[in-house]
C-alpha cells in the first residue's frame, strides 16, 4: 500500500471529520481474508470506489457496504458494488426466495389452490367453523 494516496485520503477525511480510510481498508481486507474470500484490490482502487460515498459507510441497516456481484468471486474492481446492508442481505437471499416462491406456486397448482375464489371460500369456511352460533337455552 503506497503511502502517498493513503495520506491524501486521510487528509481529505480528516478535513471532513470522517474515519480513517486506511484503517477501514485494512479492516475490510482482513475481514474478507478471515472469511476465506480473495482480495484483489489496492488501496487506490478501493478508494476510487468509496471516495464519493465514504461519509455514508457504516454498520447500520441503511449505511453503505461493499458487496460482491452474486456474492461470489473475489473483491476486485468489476466484481464489487456499493449497497446498503439491507440491500446486500436482500441480494444474498433473492435466489433462495425466488426458488421458494416457485415451489409454493407449483404446490398451489398441484393442490388446486389457484382457484380465484379459493381465498373467499376458505375465509367463509373459517368463519363458519370458528364462530359457531351459541343457542341460549330458555
Amino acid at each position: 500500500m503506497s503511502r502517498v494516496p493513503v495520506e491524501k485520503a486521510r487528509a481529505y477525511c480528516k478535513e471532513r471529520g470522517l474515519r480513517d480510510p486506511g484503517h477501514a481498508f485494512k479492516s475490510q481486507r482482513n475481514n474478507a481474508k478471515e472469511r476465506g474470500i480473495e482480495w484483489d484490490m489496492t488501496f487506490d482502487e478501493w478508494w476510487t470506489i468509496w471516495e464519493p460515498y465514504f461519509h455514508m459507510r457504516g454498520r447500520g441497516t441503511n449505511d453503505l457496504c461493499m458487496a460482491r456481484t452474486g456474492d461470489m468471486g473475489s473483491y476486485k474492481v468489476g466484481n464489487v458494488y456499493l449497497t446498503t446492508h439491507l440491500g446486500n442481505a436482500r441480494d444474498y437471499h433473492a435466489p433462495r426466495n425466488a426458488e421458494k416462491q416457485r415451489k409454493q406456486e407449483q404446490a398451489d397448482r398441484y393442490w388446486g389452490r389457484n382457484d380465484p375464489y379459493a381465498e373467499a371460500k376458505s375465509h367463509r369456511a373459517y368463519k363458519i367453523h370458528c364462530n359457531p352460533v351459541k343457542r341460549v337455552a330458555e
